[in-house]
């Protein structure tokens, strides 16, 4: 991979979570998130995790991922997190930041 892409997996369960960020420009600006992997038990009513984007003027998008998709934002630019996940619950993600040229 080339210096201006890096590839991360990011794996939560049970309680994990994410505080709302910036991701840091001098390492990347942007951000693919691709879900490749959710469990949460049958019980569990809720929509399961989610990654939140503070949109500006108390506006916040939740974006709730099933496997396969993903979402590509501008992470050193919109305040990002991930609520905590219930109890028996995990995800798994590839996220891949880039730099701009």
């Amino acid at each position: 991979m080339s210096d201006d892409i890096e590839a991360t997996f990011l794996y939560y369960q049970n309680g994990q979570g994410l505080p709302l960020h910036l991701d840091n420009d001098a390492t990347y600006e942007y951000n693919l998130l691709i879900c490749l992997d959710k469990m949460q038990d049958l019980n569990n009513t809720d929509a399961g995790s989610a990654t939140y984007f503070y949109l500006g003027e108390g506006a916040v998008k939740a974006a709730i991922l099933q496997p396969g998709y993903g979402v590509w934002f501008h992470s050193g630019y919109t305040p990002h997190g991930r609520i905590p996940l219930k109890t028996e619950s995990e995800i798994s993600l590839l996220s891949v930041g880039m730099k701009v040229a």
